[in-house]
């Protein structure tokens, strides 16, 4: 033992488990022991000796530590024996299965687990895929421990990891140490010898067991009996008529199956889903009786109900499946059940025995475990034992059974996915299960099997074989659980039967005789005589010599990944898995058996594999083993895949994160500039705000010159900007059209000419034109500085405080001047700067200069001609200004005040007809009116600055604090003209405009596409939280549908050997919003995004909470912008009495100066907004300049197309792509020999099965150059061997194809629409009912080649409805109108028929955009003008939900798949109820805190439809997937041991709920998830119809509080 490892003993050891131990430090061991043992602590004795050594060993190298392997066979033992280890040692270990998404892990996980652990449990399935992908080599591990190691047998992977990797390393190379563990060797029926010498063979290790005697001493060892019972034969139900019990077992199935009722009995056996509970009934009635049968049926259909029909959710087939499920299942219910009597007179005589047989144990800490056969039969039996106890409790000379000491529990496997009842536990139930029986909760386990072996499982009492297995290692495990001291074995026997206990005794005794004989040096040689073949008459030596005539393996130089004949059709299987299909397709291969005449025992297959696979048919050469023959197919076929790039480089299907990976070297030119924000976590980023580069070159006053006496000037340009008077005109003020007056906007730069500007008063439109004068104004100095003190006190009267526009020293971004009354426009000869209106300008530098009238208006003024165009503001409320709107002269200071006709609340309200002006100034401000007869004026108030750009009318602010009424003497008229205070409220919204298209030229000069228009690049740079008219969102949807567009051209192109999934999977990755999100960065979009500004960047206001007089202005002037300033007179006005609580607030907040301020330097945006700007931008481009500039923007913006420069490019590649296609597919086939492709692409069947194809020709008006491609169009994926590919990558290209020009159409159509209509209306064009009706109407669907008869059943199926709806409408007398489709339901082929030949039409015209497009206008064009408009839109109901529960105020509603656990929600109002959730970002929901009562509304809805406060969190079910079974999903049960049996599933029922705050309130049922969120939204939108107050049981949002605490407002 020098130089090894030294143990240490763990809980004092056994003698003989510390020898077995030190004997596997040395070599390759196999321990035989009875359970119970020990044989677990030895393994964890060999790990931790061999961890010691590793760990040193990588101390000293510095090398990584190697890795050891604890493998098991069933996954609930992947956790039992991490924590054995882990309780029981330091070392470092790690639990692996394949629940844990095992299938996802990339070699950089690997690696890692690999470098961080020392122990790895897992299943045989994940360590054979580990060995088999090149993840680790297994000369890279220390030591491999096989839990219950007989299952090393046939095709387990116990097996294959030894045959396929440890038995192929060279001699010199190293190699992990192998124990393995079992209690017996031999796993099936069979002779010990050949089992126990075949093990060692296959584990390459040698057989130890400790003496009897020895482990005698430290097991307990039950008292075994047998308990004899009469009753029936065991049912064999489908028996050979060989068999002597043939016409017993006849009659004794008719017998039973007669107890069930004959329509119940013709739908079983009628119906391969109903034909195993059918199959357990019947066992039940056997071998339990009625009351037992009865639970059948009940355990049976609890489970349908949950089932699914995977990708079959759209057929006629699938749904009759549900419905033959439905019938059976209210059949069954309507079996009466019967009662248990005391007597038990409805159970079995085996039934009774067991009551017996428990009720004679022990009840004192009594603990057993009653085996079964079936997971029902454990199931009814709990129940069953439950039931006597509740009916009939207490002991027998009570009057009961005697079982009140029971408590029963179940545990069962996994179970087959094929089973269709849902007996099957969860992990979480196995352990809680077993956790209650450890702690004596329940004392009973009534378990199948999986209790036999491996579970940790407390020491039992009794134990029962209620069923048999026959077989020696079945019942050794079973035995073994029975180690209490005094405990029973008991083994239920039917009379007339051969004693079980018996032949088992023989065999064990065999084994032991074999044990003892064993010779000392371990070593026995196999005799080649006795091996027989697993599976073939063939022998495995003969197949080995086979194997060597062959190329039998194959490596992947990269990864060192390695194929075998013997992985060759899993890897097959699971690339067919992968495949895009759909319900009517079954993607496999598929082996057929060629005859070769003249050789009996020699075969050869045909291996034939889907129609979407480049190469399909493959031949194998010939072997004396049909396995091998299969496999050399098999083999020949996944190597060729791997050289045409169709598996990846660890011979595995392209996982999704491959395909959607940017390539910067191949597809992107991703230099990451500009991707600061991109690794932040959140989905909203800040950003420097930034304003438009012309405004950079200031205002700037040359610096004076005192020795100079000429007077400097300074060179501006000017911009007339005139309102025109048309259209609606503004209702805001009693002003006319004449008294706005046109303005100069003064700049520094001449502003390039734009058009004129749209904006809205009161929701009229009206437009400003903009006037850009060519020539400079040479302004004088001192006339700069008049202008430049006029605009700031304009803006201060409009803004109410003292605007920030910087001073003529540090430079201002503009001057605003008026220009003179009646003045709109520049004529020739004319000078601009005569037109500015200078003596207004100089008054206002005349108050400035503190030469401001006197508190009163003069008699000169105090007429409405000298007021009409007047400012007025008041003493003692000076930040309020007023437009006159009468001088009444009827009215006095004595005079009462006139009640008011409009329903607005002045400061005169509830005074107005009770007390007179007078009196009101004395007792509100204690002011005295001096003159009695002065006229009165009547006034309105100026309103707040309002933006003009937004259509909607903003609700005017509260007036209750502002006069209706002033007097004169009390008033002061301003220096600024009503008509210019106007103007310069729109002027405000028009520099805004002005910015946004400054930002759209800057844009399209930096990305260098001028041609662009630049009001579409405005409307592409537009927010939607703007508000304004137009946004970017219809652009957008254009945009997304080109790029999608154009993205699938490129790939069709430069792919032509991906499948239509890796196609869209590779898209998918070219479009995702974090893709465009990042070329967004990359080229500083944010600096050029349109929204609404929080305070107008033109005039920061400043920011003191009291603003003190400018030195500039006038203390009168000045006190406008304080509450508490002094009149003139000295007085301290109290004007708290008239305060405006609105301009409360405003004062009260706090205004940052944005460039001083490091909050208001920033903008908040989303990534979705920026992503969404890109798309925006192409959509721009695409509408300015067509084609060739939508491809220049998708090059500069989005997508590189390396070797496109023009439209034109894209034939060339194609002809280059094609060529590169049938050179990589020569040289694949070259590599083989001659005759193993037998077709370089599919097989040829007759020409003609598709029909007259020039019809179809003639009716989509295009004449094809390549018929082929119209026959590849019309290919489904069914066919068998067609000699063109499936119509499947023509779909990928016609569903761009369709989805641009759908889009084209209706943006061009409406360039103005409501808030997610545009994309409403694009979704209504193009699902699968439009489409489908599409295909019929033109005649397709009479060409489609398929091979599937629920197929051709829903195609017939889908014209009968077209032709009904048909019918209908001419027994009325009317054409058929809207879209009356909607509720059909549409074989999916249909649309993608449709789909593909468009883009057949584009491959054949050499990708000619006309003709496709010329096809639309001709076919689809006309019904989508027919049919669907804005106007006629048939509202998703989905889409109005959200928009319903938005407009509420609830921003917290989901819709949530229940099975999947996929979210929706309303965000963007881009919802296609006809598409799957595939890209819905959700955001994790959290239960809400407190529970809101149920709506009344809920209590009437109908079955479909339940209120669902307390409905589960957790989704449950599995998420439904395309196809219909992956690969993956039954290569990983652990309970299977042959892999050939597909399994069929049914239909999983879609729960769909709505989820309001992260709790649901409604939900609906339905196979097709789309159904189910309709008819959540239905009902919703009904119950939000009767009871508008329903959501405030469920909503907080403060949104919504709000509106309900403000509902006048």
């Amino acid at each position: 033992m020098s130089g090894k490892p030294s143990l240490r003993a763990v809980d004092q050891p056994r003698d003989y488990q510390l020898k077995i131990a030190n004997l596997a430090v040395e070599g390759n061991v196999i321990a035989v022991a009875d359970t119970g043992s020990g044989k677990t602590l030895i393994s964890v004795m060999l790990l931790r000796a061999i961890v010691a050594q590793a760990r040193k060993t990588a101390k000293e190298t510095g090398n990584q530590q190697r890795v050891s392997f604890f493998v098991v066979n069933k996954v609930p033992l992947v956790f039992q024996q991490y924590e054995y280890i882990e309780n029981n040692s330091d070392i470092k270990v790690e639990p692996i299965c394949g629940a844990m998404g095992v299938d996802n892990y990339d070699e950089a996980r690997w690696n890692a687990i690999f470098a961080e652990r020392e122990v790895i449990v897992l299943t045989g399935q994940i360590l054979f895929d580990i060995f088999q992908c090149a993840f680790l080599k297994i000369q890279e591990c220390d030591l491999i421990i096989f839990d219950e190691c007989h299952h090393a047998t046939k095709e387990h992977n116990y097996r294959k990891i030894m045959t396929d990797f440890y038995d192929r390393l060279e001699e010199n190379e190293r190699r992990p140490k192998i124990f393995g563990m079992t209690a017996s060797p031999p796993k099936d029926k069979g002779t010990f010898s050949f089992s126990a010498v075949q093990l060692e063979d296959t584990l390459s290790a040698d057989i130890y067991t400790a003496a009897y005697s020895e482990v005698v001493k430290y097991t307990q060892r039950p008292e075994e009996r047998e308990v004899w019972f009469h009753g029936n034969p065991t049912l064999i139900i489908k028996p050979e008529m060989t068999n002597p019990s043939y016409l017993e077992q006849a009659a004794l199935y008719e017998r039973l199956a007669n107890t069930c009722p004959p329509a119940l009995r013709d739908l079983c056996e009628g119906s391969k889903h109903l034909r195993q509970a059918f199959s357990n009934y019947l066992f039940a009635q056997n071998e339990l009786g009625p009351w037992c049968a009865a639970k059948i049926w009940q355990y049976a259909f609890e489970g349908i109900d949950e089932e699914a029909f995977p990708g079959q959710h759209d057929t006629l087939k699938g749904q009759q499946k549900l419905q033959d499920l439905q019938d059976a299942k209210r059949l069954a219910l309507k079996i009466p059940s019967p009662l248990l009597d005391k007597e038990l007179t409805i159970v079995t005589e085996k039934l009774k025995t067991l009551l017996y047989v428990l009720r004679q144990s022990p009840r004192e800490g009594f603990c057993g475990i009653l085996f079964v056969e079936r997971r029902p039969t454990a199931h009814v039996i709990c129940d069953f034992l439950n039931e006597c106890k509740k009916r009939f409790p207490g002991d027998e000379d009570q009057g009961g059974l005697g079982l009140d000491f029971l408590r029963p529990v179940v545990i069962t496997g996994h179970g087959s996915t094929k089973d269709i009842l849902q007996l099957k536990m969860q992990m979480r139930d196995q352990k809680r299960a077993l956790n209650g029986f450890r702690k004596d909760v329940y004392n009973l386990l009534v378990a199948t099997d999986v209790a036999e072996e491996g579970l940790d499982i407390r020491r039992c009492r009794l134990v029962v074989r209620f069923d048999n297995k026959h077989t020696l290692i079945s019942f050794i495990q079973s035995r073994g659980r029975a180690r209490d001291p005094n405990s029973d074995y008991v083994i239920m026997q039917r009379h007339g039967d051969e004693s079980f206990l018996e032949k088992i005794r023989v065999k064990e005794q065999q084994m032991r005789d074999w044990c003892g004989q064993r010779p000392e040096d371990r070593v026995i040689r196999t005799d080649p005589n006795y091996i027989e073949d697993i599976t073939d008459p063939t022998s495995l030596a003969s197949e080995q010599l086979e194997l060597q005539l062959v190329e039998s393996e194959f490596f992947v130089p990269s990864t060192g990944a390695r194929l075998s004949f013997s992985s060759a059709i899993d890897r097959l299987y699971r690339y067919c898995s992968s495949l895009p299909g759909d319900a009517y397709t079954t993607l496999a291969p598929e082996f057929k058996e060629i005859d070769i005449g003249g050789h009996p025992i020699q075969y050869q297959y045909r291996l034939t594999l889907p129609p979407n696979v480049p190469v399909t048919e493959f031949l194998s050469d010939t072997f004396m083993s049909k396995r091998l023959a299969k496999r050399s197919a098999a083999f020949k076929a996944c190597k060729m895949l791997f050289e045409l790039g169709l598996l990846s480089d660890r011979m595995l299907p392209h996982k999704k994160q491959a395909l959607t990976k940017v390539d910067p070297a191949s597809d992107f030119e991703d230099d990451n500039e500009g991707a600061g924000a991109v690794t932040e976590q959140a989905n909203v980023f800040s950003y420097p705000a930034h304003q438009p580069d012309f405004w950079d070159n200031k205002i700037i006053l040359p610096e004076r010159n005192p020795a100079s006496h000429t007077v400097a000037k300074v060179t501006l340009y000017g911009t007339i900007l005139t309102l025109r008077p048309m259209g609606t005109e503004d209702q805001t003020s009693s002003a006319s059209p004449n008294e706005y007056r046109s303005l100069i906007l003064l700049t520094k730069e001449r502003l390039p000419q734009f058009d004129p500007i749209e904006l809205f008063f009161n929701g009229a439109s009206k437009f400003v034109d903009l006037q850009v004068v060519r020539q400079p104004i040479d302004m004088e100095t001192p006339l700069v500085l008049e202008l430049y003190a006029y605009a700031k006190s304009l803006f201060t009267h409009l803004f109410h405080k003292e605007p920030m526009m910087g001073s003529p020293e540090s430079g201002m971004r503009h001057i605003i001047a008026p220009l003179r009354p009646g003045a709109r426009s520049l004529r020739a000869n004319e000078e601009l700067k005569s037109l500015i209106d200078w003596a207004e300008v100089k008054l206002a530098s005349i108050v400035i200069a503190g030469e401001s009238p006197k508190w009163g208006i003069p008699e000169d003024r105090l007429s409405w001609d000298g007021m009409q165009d007047a400012v007025l503001f008041e003493r003692g409320d000076t930040y309020r200004f007023y437009f006159p709107l009468a001088l009444r002269n009827d009215l006095t200071p004595t005079s009462l005040i006139p009640r008011s006709a409009s329903n607005v609340e002045r400061r005169e309200s509830g005074l107005d007809g009770v007390m007179t002006f007078a009196s009101l100034y004395k007792e509100k401000r204690d002011t005295d009116i001096q003159n009695l007869n002065q006229p009165i004026i009547e006034v309105e108030r100026v309103q707040n600055l309002q933006d003009h750009l937004q259509p909607g009318t903003r609700q005017a602010r509260s007036m209750r604090s502002s006069a209706r009424f002033l007097i004169p003497e009390l008033c002061q008229i301003s220096h600024i003209s009503a008509s210019v205070l106007r103007s310069s409220s729109w002027a405000v919204s028009v520099l805004d405009r002005l910015d946004g298209l400054l930002k759209a030229k800057e844009c399209l000069k930096e990305l260098g596409l001028q041609k662009v228009e630049t009001s579409l690049v405005l409307e592409a740079l537009t927010s939607s939280d703007a508000g304004y008219k137009m946004n970017y969102q219809r652009l957008e949807l254009l945009g997304d549908t080109f790029l999608k567009f154009v993205v699938s051209v490129d790939l069709f192109i430069r792919h032509p050997l991906m499948d239509e999934g890796q196609l869209t999977e590779k898209r998918t990755g070219r479009i995702t919003n974090d893709w465009l999100f990042k070329r967004s960065e990359k080229s500083r979009l944010d600096r050029y995004i349109v929204r609404k500004p929080r305070v107008n960047k033109h005039f920061h206001a400043s920011l003191p909470t009291t603003v003190s007089p400018s030195p500039e202005l006038p203390n009168d002037l000045g006190g406008q912008l304080n509450l508490g300033s002094q009149c003139q007179d000295g007085e301290q006005t109290r004007s708290s009495t008239f305060t405006d609580p609105d301009f409360q607030r405003d004062q009260s907040s706090t205004f940052v100066d944005p460039l001083a301020s490091e909050l208001l330097d920033r903008e908040k945006i989303s990534k979705k907004t920026m992503a969404d700007m890109v798309e925006a931008l192409l959509g721009a481009a695409f509408l300015s300049g067509d084609m060739e500039l939508g491809l220049q923007a998708t090059k500069r913006l989005v997508y590189p197309l390396h070797g496109i420069d023009s439209w034109s490019d894209f034939p060339i590649a194609y002809i280059e792509a094609q060529q590169k296609r049938q050179r990589l597919l020569s040289e694949s086939s070259a590599s083989m020999s001659s005759s193993s492709v037998l077709s370089m692409g599919p097989s040829s069947l007759a020409a003609g099965s598709m029909g007259d194809l020039s019809k179809i020709e003639t009716t989509i008006g295009y004449r094809f150059k390549n018929r082929l491609l119209l026959e590849e169009a019309l290919t489904h994926a069914s066919w068998p061997r067609p000699r063109t590919p499936c119509y499947q990558r023509l779909e990928f290209l016609g569903d761009s194809i369709l989805d641009m020009l759908v889009a084209h159409h209706w943006v061009a159509r409406y360039p103005v629409s409501g808030p997610g209509m545009i994309h409403e209306i694009k979704s209504a064009s193009v699902n699968n009912q439009i489409l489908g009706v599409l295909c019929v109407e033109l005649g397709l669907h009479r060409h489609i080649m398929h091979a599937s008869s629920s197929l051709a059943s829903d195609i017939g199926s889908a014209v009968g409805m077209i032709q009904e709806a048909k019918d209908d409408a001419k027994d009325e007398n009317k054409e058929l109108e809207g879209e009356y489709w909607s509720e059909f339901v549409m074989a999916k082929p249909l649309g993608d028929v449709l789909e593909s030949v468009l883009g057949a039409v584009l491959v054949d015209s050499y990708w000619d955009f006309a003709a496709v497009k010329g096809v639309f206008e001709r076919t689809i064009l006309p019904v989508l003008g027919k049919h669907i408009s804005m106007e006629t839109l048939k509202r998703q109901p989905v889409a109005e939900m959200f928009r319903r529960i938005a407009a509420a105020g609830c921003q917290e509603a989901r819709l949530r798949n229940m099975t999947s656990g996929e979210e929706q929600d309303g965000d963007d109002s881009k919802i296609n109820e006809d598409s799957p959730l595939e890209s819905t970002p959700s955001t994790p929901l959290s239960p809400s805190p407190t529970s809101s009562p149920a709506s009344p509304a809920l209590t009437r809805a109908s079955s479909s439809f339940t209120s669902s406060p307390e409905l589960p969190q957790t989704p449950p079910g599995h998420l439904q997937q395309k196809q219909k079974t992956t690969w993956k999903q039954y290569v990983r049960n652990e309970d299977l041991d042959v892999l050939d049996d597909r399994p069929a599933q049914l239909p999983q029922v879609q729960d769909c709920a709505l989820v309001i705050h992260g709790k649901p309130v409604l939900h609906a049922t339905n196979l097709q998830v789309r159904v189910a969120r309709r008819n959540v939204a239905n009902e919703a939108l009904v119950i939000l119809h009767d009871d508008p107050t329903w959501l405030d049981l469920y909503c907080d949002c403060r949104t919504r509080i709000s509106k309900r605490q403000r509902p006048n407002e």
